[in-house]
This record gives C-alpha cells, structure tokens and sequence, in this order.
C-alpha cells in the first residue's frame, strides 16, 4: 500500500476517500468556491506529498455531464513536487444552470499512478504498423 502524506488547509477539507470497495479513484471535496464570470474554482483544502516516482490525476466526476460545465484542463497533473492546494476549475460550455456544486459536495476524482522511468531515444526511421500516421479518427467511428 502507498502512504501519500497530506495536510488539510481548510478545518472542513474531507480526506480523499473511495465512494465504494470498487472506485479507483478518491473522491474530493469542495471547500472554497470562487466565481470568476464563465468559471467557478472550487478549493479542497488539501495539499498532497505525491510520491517521487507517482503523479496524481485529477478528473471530473461523471455527475459533470449533466451541468453544462466541463472542468477546464480535463485532467489535472499533480506533480510529486507540487505542494499547493488542490484546486478544480470548471467552465461553463452551455446551458443556464449556476454552478456545477456547491460546499461539501463531491467535486472531482483523484488517481494516483506510478511512473515508468523512460529515456527518449532518436532513431532514423521506426517500425510500421496497420494505422500508420492515421490520426483524428482514423480507426473509426
């Protein structure tokens, strides 16, 4: 089991906690919201020690989808010398409903995976496969 040390910022920041004995992800929780006219920041109060070798994945809950807001990176990289606080930024890409989730609630997903050391070699030519250079849906739809 890997220990990811943390401090809580905020006297009302949940610990990042699994929703069920299947979720992959941990679950966290908004404890400051900013409105900034098409974005809404939301603070957890939590500032992570990544483990060198890791790096954290910040996602949206699936809940999202049905808000017209998107959060604005996608996935969010923590890096294992980040030490700030875990802070989610949404931005609003249709509808009229105010923001995405209020104090307390569920506001994203945090993965912690582990990294493979690689060393990028340059080479004249590689090998080729079925795909080819075939981007953008080339495999189908």
């Amino acid at each position: 089991m890997l220990t990811v040390n943390f401090v809580r910022t905020e006297e009302t920041a949940a610990i990042p906690a699994k929703a069920s004995a299947g979720a992959c992800a941990y679950d966290l929780v908004a404890t400051s919201i900013r409105e900034d006219g098409y974005y809404v920041s939301y603070g957890t109060g939590i500032v992570l020690a990544i483990p060198e070798g890791y790096v954290g994945l910040v996602f949206p809950r699936s809940s999202i989808s049905d808000t017209g807001w998107t959060l604005c990176n996608s996935v969010g990289v923590i890096d294992c010398d980040f030490r700030g606080e875990l802070k989610l930024r949404f931005y609003k890409v249709s509808g009229t409903a105010n923001r995405p989730y209020n104090l307390g609630q569920r506001i994203g997903q945090l993965v912690v995976v582990e990294l493979p050391k690689l060393h990028f070699q340059e080479v004249s030519t590689l090998n080729n496969t079925s795909r080819g250079n075939g981007s953008f849906g080339s495999t189908g739809k």
